[in-house]
């Protein structure tokens, strides 16, 4: 037996010699963190998933409590080995320490295609190797291609879902089900019913339509739409519950059918659909359209439409397109709040977007067609950007086609630079493919075009804090901020019952009138409060006002009065008779005055009353209450 002293000896000679061996090693460097958390640091040629990747990895550490960190490295220094690298940089970083040393680290290597995910002690009950093993071996099918994005952003939720004590392996069997499907030359190929495939905005069609399983004719004679919504309801899951992948099925929309050739889907994903789907739900019905919001997992809601001939078909493409998940990812919320479904969800969530959703195409309208008559418009060379920006809407809104639709925004707005409202939508798109690569430049073309686009300013600052660069340019835009004049673009205000929202734009020292058209969409009564509209001109201090009030005097009432709106104390202040006002309907006001401050105001080009000012205007104040309106206004 080796006495106490040999055994000093051995860790001293130990010791020593791991001592020589170390000074001939390379010194690895580690990269300084990030300024602020959740760390993330990107040095490799995938940049367009930054944006992304921040926001997953702040709502999960909001909703977990655990710090989870994201390196992205183009290589990793000579010599150095991942594995090893990854634990000596979460404690270089000292990740978890402000967690209760609860902390996860995704460290990416582009060159070597790899992903190590280093969980703390105190996760490794709660997150085991099988558990983050499975991601590392499902990265080599995403990595280098165009799902790297879906990748990550389905890896960080599927930890967060973890840490809320969900079910394991569920967790893991849908994370690699709801995947987009790698390549695989094992499927066979379907192209019947498949003629828009030849769209020049349909991209990788042989390979997408490789992946897609035929059903036989007689099989498909099953899934036909019924004239009970509910029936089709109960085909459509019992569909996906088979884990078919044959989107030429009459039970859905021909816009969705071509959303289904978009995205294939894996026999494992449809059959988790149909789980989500399995659930009691609450059907509500307006004309021809339904929707169908169901009461248990949190899961998109089904919106219907019935055609021509009387038969009840799901429209998926709306679904994805008006919809969108909260961020606790708890429940569902529209993603556009003016769309035709909109009747099913609360009102205080109703309101205009800009540009508004399209219109329905009629049911007997072919959508295929559609598209083939405008890309023949295209190649004829007589496309204009009006052509481009029609297309973009039936690829979003009818297939769900994002790219497609991205790219033919793209050369709508290389024709007409200038339209901020398109680029607005290109923005909301961009985050929905998601790539976010053309996001700043399209922020900085509306604002050279409109200045004072308050809602462009305000978004764009959140991005590049997002992003975490250009912290001069975020202070210049703030500063911007504090003295905007009135938007050329229309904008919206609205606010829950009893509440009162505002905006305030200064105005130009040589404007003298200013014009606005008005629309009150809603309104939401209280009994404490008259649901109303007010613009009003205002002193530097804000305490002079002059202006209209449009009202809603009467509990359940529709009709707008209009009031003149003062705190001077003048004659010549009451108005003409004016006759009541629709809801929704659009109305011209006139706000005029000059030097000697005489002020008067028109509406729908009448003059309805004249004072004198005991200031000089120099900002303009729109707000409402109760309710909502849409504003657009002009010198």
């Amino acid at each position: 037996m080796q006495s106490k002293r040999s055994c000093l000896l051995w860790a001293w000679a130990g010791l020593l010699f791991a001592g020589c061996h170390s000074s001939d090693e390379p010194e690895v460097t580690f990269p300084e963190p990030p300024s602020e958390r959740p760390y993330f640091l990107n040095t490799s040629s995938l940049r367009s998933i930054n944006e992304v990747a921040i926001g997953e990895l702040q709502r999960a550490r909001e909703l977990t409590g655990i710090d989870f960190t994201m390196v992205l490295l183009a290589k990793l220094p000579d010599e150095a080995e991942l594995e090893d690298y990854a634990a000596k940089l979460y404690s270089h970083w000292r990740i978890g320490r402000d967690t209760e040393e609860k902390g996860v680290l995704f460290l990416f290597a582009e060159s070597e295609g790899e992903l190590k995910i280093e969980v703390s002690y105190a996760l490794e009950e709660l997150y085991p190797d099988g558990f983050v093993g499975s991601f590392q071996d499902s990265l080599k099918h995403y990595y280098a291609g165009r799902y790297f994005g879906d990748f990550l952003s389905g890896m960080i939720t599927a930890m967060l879902r973890r840490a809320r004590q969900d079910d394991m392996q569920s967790i893991l069997a849908e994370f690699s089900d709801r995947l987009p499907l790698p390549d695989s030359p094992t499927r066979r190929s379907y192209s019947g019913g498949a003629g828009v495939a030849e769209s020049g905005f349909f991209y990788e069609k042989d390979r997408k339509l490789g992946l897609i399983r035929a059903l036989e004719e007689t099989t498909r004679e099953n899934f036909g739409a019924h004239a009970d919504p509910r029936e089709t309801i109960r085909r459509y899951v019992e569909y996906l519950g088979k884990g078919y992948n044959d989107p030429f099925i009459d039970l859905i929309t021909e816009g969705s059918q071509y959303m289904a050739m978009e995205y294939p889907k894996s026999a494992g994903f449809q059959k988790g659909a149909a789980r989500d789907f399995a659930g009691d739900y609450e059907l509500t019905f307006q004309d021809d359209l339904a929707v169908a919001q169901f009461k248990g997992a949190p899961v998109m809601p089904l919106l219907l439409r019935r055609y021509p001939d009387g038969l009840w078909r799901i429209d998926v493409t709306k679904s994805w397109a008006y919809c969108q998940f909260t961020n606790d990812l708890e429940k569902t919320k529209p993603a556009f709040a003016d769309h035709p479904w909109m009747f099913a969800w609360p009102e205080e969530l109703r309101h205009p977007e800009f540009p508004a959703t399209p219109k329905l195409l009629p049911g007997e309208v072919k959508i295929g067609d559609e598209i083939k008559a405008l890309e023949a418009q295209i190649q004829s060379g007589g496309a204009t950007a009006q052509t481009y920006f029609k297309l973009a809407e039936i690829l979003y809104f009818e297939c769900y086609w994002i790219r497609g639709a991205m790219d033919a925004l793209e050369k709508g707005l290389e024709l007409e630079p200038s339209n901020i409202l398109q680029r607005k939508r290109l923005i909301a798109f961009s985050y929905r493919f998601p790539d976010l690569s053309r996001v700043a430049h399209h922020y900085e073309a509306i604002l050279k075009y409109d200045p004072n686009d308050g809602d462009a300013l305000r978004t764009y600052i959140w991005y590049l804090e997002q992003h975490r660069s250009e912290p001069g340019k975020v202070a210049a835009l703030k500063k911007r901020q504090e003295n905007l004049s009135y938007p050329a673009t229309p904008f919206y205000l609205n606010c829950p019952p009893a509440t009162r929202v505002k905006k305030t734009f200064a105005i130009p020292p040589e404007t003298h009138a200013i014009e606005i058209e008005v629309t009150h969409f809603k309104h939401l009564w209280h009994p404490r409060t008259h649901p109303s509209i007010r613009i009003v001109l205002r002193d530097a201090g804000e305490n002079g006002a002059f202006g209209v009030d449009l009202r809603i005097e009467e509990e359940g009432g529709d009709d707008l009065a209009l009031l003149v709106d003062t705190d001077d104390d003048q004659a010549g202040l009451v108005p003409l008779s004016v006759p009541p006002i629709p809801r929704g309907e659009t109305r011209h006001l006139v706000l005029r005055w000059k030097d000697d401050r005489t002020a008067r105001i028109e509406f729908e080009g009448r003059e309805v009353a004249r004072g004198r000012l005991s200031y000089d205007p120099v900002k303009l104040t729109t707000s409402t209450r109760s309710g909502g309106a849409t504003f657009v206004i002009r010198d």
